[in-house]
């Protein structure tokens, strides 16, 4: 707020939330969305063993075992596999709980609309600990702001449907390089043109989220064949969660980069990031943020940039391509990897299936806890990626193995090199294109592959 940028963002806050209280604590604090992760595992049936990583999940939950046998084969000697329609009942149960305790609380503060609330923590009390710590400061709406005595009006967000349709629905038919998309909003409204981007008072440009996530959910909802073919393309950088919960018959292509949560829990179709031909010719961006295809179960991502941290945790069956190459000579002895690398750190951490291609540097302790998949990392002493720099890289806890390429390990990165090689000349970039042609001729010479073993140290070891 005291940058002057309240009014152009939205904030978002999780950690520790467990009921509509804490919600409302959080929104009176200034969020506009607030996030659960512990609570919603529970929900679930999550016991809280904190043993995820072992592939042992007594309740089914993560884990790839589906029956007792599998179970036993393990070493567990209980086994209750999750059972999917009373898993949602409950999480779905929980959160409509929580709902209605925040619609309780919304009323008793004297408010029609939550978002009226945001940012009102002249309505929170400290009322215990007030000897041992001073919470006053956390309470005073009054700040400083353009001059003295200046009170922060926080701005209150449209309504949920027009949020949703403004940033996916009514940009979802974007082509070309225009500035306007044509959207089509819910209900009888008739259709519209928006702008694609915003650029703020600040000289913020602003990034819609969420792009392609409302028509998979209508995909879904539809039951609409598997046979059947949607294609989203964004001639921009896209904002957090782009194409998230993806499923089969969606092709969504971004063109410049996009934000963190690309194409979580995907369940289908093809995700692209690539990068965007500027006016002076020049190709840039193409990267993606943080938790790149966080428990995607299928479909494909390929970005042709870089990715930051937390790419591929616990990808179930989806398969993955980051074409960001390293720049210059890998420099290890400078330490800090992931400030360097191509990925920033993490990537594939729990991993149980699927396939990944990593054409740079993957950056530091990745493959964390990782029981099935295969990684293909790209060999290249040139620039300093040798056999040891990328077993340097391996999680100390990551129960897997470094080796050469087998004989599906080829065929697996000649698979996903042309798939990569297909998206860069259908954007224009032949010349890039025409750069992975020696690579797809001798994959071999040119990649490693990890996989689940029993070379390195014991899984049991936590490395979160």
């Amino acid at each position: 707020a005291e940058s002057g940028l309240r009014q152009h963002v939205e904030l978002w806050a999780d950690g520790g939330m467990r009921s509509g209280a804490d919600v409302m604590k959080a929104i009176l604090l200034g969020a506009n969305r607030v996030g659960f992760g512990t609570m919603a595992m529970v929900a679930l049936g999550c016991t809280s063993c904190r043993a995820c990583h072992k592939d042992t999940c007594h309740v089914g939950i993560a884990t790839q075992m589906t029956s007792m046998e599998e179970a036993r084969e393990k070493g567990l000697t209980a086994f209750a596999p999750r059972e999917f329609e009373l898993a949602v009942d409950n999480l779905k149960r929980f959160f409509t709980s929580v709902g209605e305790h925040v619609r309780v609380l919304t009323k008793q503060l004297g408010a029609t609309r939550t978002q009226d609330l945001v940012g009102r923590s002249d309505l929170l009390e400290q009322v215990s600990l007030t000897n041992r710590v001073d919470l006053s400061w956390m309470t005073q709406v009054q700040k400083m702001m353009h001059g003295q005595g200046t009170r922060i009006e926080f701005r209150s967000w449209e309504d949920e449907s027009e949020v949703a349709a403004s940033l996916s629905s009514s940009l979802a038919m974007a082509v070309g390089t225009s500035n306007t998309a044509v959207s089509a909003s819910r209900g009888s409204q008739a259709l519209r043109a928006l702008p694609v981007s915003q650029t703020t008072d600040s000289g913020l440009l602003e990034a819609p989220r969420a792009l392609g996530t409302r028509e998979s959910g209508e995909q879904v909802r539809r039951r609409q064949p598997s046979n059947s073919r949607s294609v989203r393309k964004y001639p921009f950088v896209a904002g957090n969660g782009f194409a998230a919960y993806h499923t089969v018959g969606m092709l969504s292509i971004a063109e410049g980069g996009a934000q963190d949560g690309v194409g979580k829990s995907a369940y289908g179709g093809r995700i692209v990031v690539l990068k965007h031909r500027g006016m002076d010719g020049v190709w840039r961006g193409g990267s993606v943020g943080k938790g790149l295809a966080y428990g995607a179960q299928r479909g494909m991502f390929i970005v042709q940039g870089n990715a930051d941290a937390r790419a591929g945790i616990r990808l179930s069956g989806a398969d993955i391509v980051i074409g960001g190459e390293v720049e210059g000579q890998v420099r290890d002895d400078l330490g800090y990897l992931g400030a360097r690398a191509n990925m920033k750190g993490f990537a594939f951490e729990y991993m149980t299936n699927g396939r990944a291609l990593v054409m740079g540097d993957p950056g530091p302790w990745i493959c964390s806890g990782m029981t099935g998949g295969t990684v293909y990392l790209r060999y290249n002493p040139e620039v300093g990626l040798t056999e040891d720099a990328l077993r340097r890289r391996i999680a100390k806890g990551a129960k897997v193995t470094l080796r050469h390429l087998d004989a599906a390990g080829e065929a697996d990165v000649v698979e996903l090199l042309l798939a990569y090689h297909k998206e860069l000349r259908r954007s224009g970039q032949t010349d890039a294109a025409e750069r992975l042609v020696p690579i797809l001729k001798r994959p071999a010479e040119y990649f490693y592959m990890v996989r689940p073993g029993a070379d390195l140290t014991d899984q049991s070891i936590a490395t979160e």
